[in-house]
């Protein structure tokens, strides 16, 4: 349950014009099977054949209560979502290894994907009753049909020297019936390459440069709402996956005695990116925008704590980032949606062979980020997390873990702007939605047979 408290026309301050009190349900089940097949040969040559499916079916309900103001019922609204996503796919391999100069590998891998989506929006008056109200794309069956193929190699050039390069080449078709009719082909070359230099037995510098596509979210072409924040979108049919260009310079180092460092400088151009626009239907939904870029610094570190704490490790990662879009709607540059900047997490662990057990402690700073909607900007902001974990195989021949987490509360606040009809237009008030995460405790118990 969450509560969600407006301001008309003003920022937030202590006085709310009304309250939304949301309760959400919701029922998933998960499968997942699969089967590998490896296979070596004479020279150092394997054949790996893997073959991944997995279906996740999900029934959802929202019900949303308007107080205006506080504690009288003016309205609300209902959401009902069915969802059947099955992803299938089969990948093989051939390759070789070994001490040589030259390792290549080469494969093959095809994919069927399908979403079945049901999606239901009513409207209530303050007595309760109902309205149904459409939205494009409701009910829709997405279908993907992807294959790819695939050669990478690596070359020692010298002894201080490796080239890696790779090439793939992916073609899809993807189709939506139902609400909503269409039907896309897409063809992406997917070049890399990389150079690695070893001025020692413990410093390795890379650079490389590389292409990728995005995986798109079957869901995104189907209507859906999210109830938590009374955001209804529209389905999109004419959906197609981003593509970025990404190149990179890295350092690693590493020594089994003192622990490993890695800092990367990054820059990626980011291209069709999907962002929340007004789709042609009328509504808004999620839409292929336009380019972008994005450049940073990623770090990740660890060090042995040996001997001063027997077993200890720290590891620490850190992002620092920003970007840069032209806002198709207001014209203007800002970030991309969703590029958290700093980042930084900081993991303590200490292992006890003696008793076959661990301890540590895990934490997360605080983070602030954006997100930008057709006609709403939130700023999203949550308070650090920590955790202190005990794990164990000393019983029954199983992996159990016994964590405290959220010490001491986690807390996310979401200050809302919204903007009439879109962002291009006038500022018409504000909401701020504070949530809270009390302590928990977590047993989770795994194992094999």
């Amino acid at each position: 349950m969450t509560d969600r408290f407006q301001f008309d026309g003003r920022t937030p301050d202590e006085a709310p014009d009304g309250r939304v009190y949301i309760d959400y349900d919701s029922v998933e089940w998960t499968g997942e099977a699969s089967v590998d097949w490896t296979r070596t040969y004479p020279n150092d040559w394997t054949f790996k054949s893997i073959l991944l499916a997995s279906a996740t079916p999900i029934d959802e309900e929202t019900i949303i209560r308007e107080e205006r103001p506080v504690t009288v019922i003016s309205g609300g609204s209902r959401f009902t979502n069915r969802q059947t996503p099955i992803e299938t796919i089969l990948r093989t391999t051939f390759s070789r290894g070994g001490e040589r100069s030259f390792r290549p590998e080469v494969g093959l891998e095809a994919a069927y994907n399908r979403l079945d989506s049901t999606f239901a929006f009513f409207a209530r008056d303050a007595a309760g009753a109902e309205t149904r109200i459409d939205l494009p794309a409701a009910d829709v069956l997405v279908e993907e049909y992807r294959g790819e193929a695939f050669a990478n190699l690596v070359w020692d050039a010298a002894p201080r020297w490796t080239i890696e390069a790779g090439l793939a080449a992916e073609a899809s078709e993807i189709s939506v019936s139902g609400d909503a009719d269409n039907s896309q082909s897409f063809f992406f070359a997917k070049p890399s390459t990389s150079i690695l230099y070893r001025p020692s037995s413990s410093l390795q510098l890379r650079l490389g440069l590389e292409r990728s596509v995005g995986q798109l979210d079957f869901g995104d072409f189907a209507a859906s709402a999210d109830g938590e924040q009374d955001r209804q979108f529209g389905g999109n049919p004419d959906l197609g996956p981003d593509q970025t260009w990404r190149s990179a310079f890295a350092v690693d180092w590493r020594r089994d005695s003192l622990g490993a460092l890695n800092i990367e400088l990054f820059h990626e151009w980011r291209q069709d990116v999907l962002e929340q626009l007004a789709l042609p239907s009328g509504a808004f939904g999620l839409a292929n925008a336009g380019d972008g870029r994005v450049w940073g610094i990623e770090t990740s570190g660890s060090l042995q704590l040996q001997p001063v704490i027997p077993g200890g490790l720290l590891e620490v990662r850190a992002t620092v980032q920003d970007s840069r879009f032209d806002d198709p709607l207001t014209g203007e540059a800002r970030a991309l949606n969703d590029i958290a900047s700093p980042t930084v997490s900081v993991n303590f662990r200490q292992d006890l062979p003696a008793i076959r057990s661990s301890w540590g402690v895990n934490y997360t700073a605080a983070e602030d980020n954006a997100f930008y909607f057709a006609n709403e900007i939130a700023d999203h902001n949550e308070t650090s997390r920590i955790e202190v974990f005990i794990e164990t195989t000393r019983w029954f021949g199983v992996k159990s873990r016994l964590s405290l987490r959220n010490i001491g509360g986690w807390s996310i606040r979401t200050n809302r702007a919204f903007f009439s009809p879109d962002r291009a237009g006038g500022f018409i008030g504000s909401e701020r939605v504070d949530r809270e995460r009390g302590t928990f405790i977590e047993l989770t118990i795994e194992g094999q047979s």
